[in-house]
């Protein structure tokens, strides 16, 4: 996937990128877009488990 190899410093703008494409589209709205990659992010082989994680809610 290519989120895994890209440097840290670009994931704001990817996932600006992403969000403003879905939006634009009707695709979702920001906070299940929000959820999706949140789910992504903790299902990834690369991330640490974390007993604290939690979903932000606005």
């Amino acid at each position: 996937m290519k989120l895994y190899k890209m440097d840290e410093k670009k994931f704001a703008g990817y996932y600006s990128h992403h969000l403003s494409y879905a939006l634009g589209n009707k695709l979702t709205v920001e906070e299940d877009f929000f959820r999706h990659v949140w789910q992504i992010v903790e299902n990834s082989p690369f991330c640490k488990p974390n007993k604290k994680s939690t979903i932000i809610k606005k």
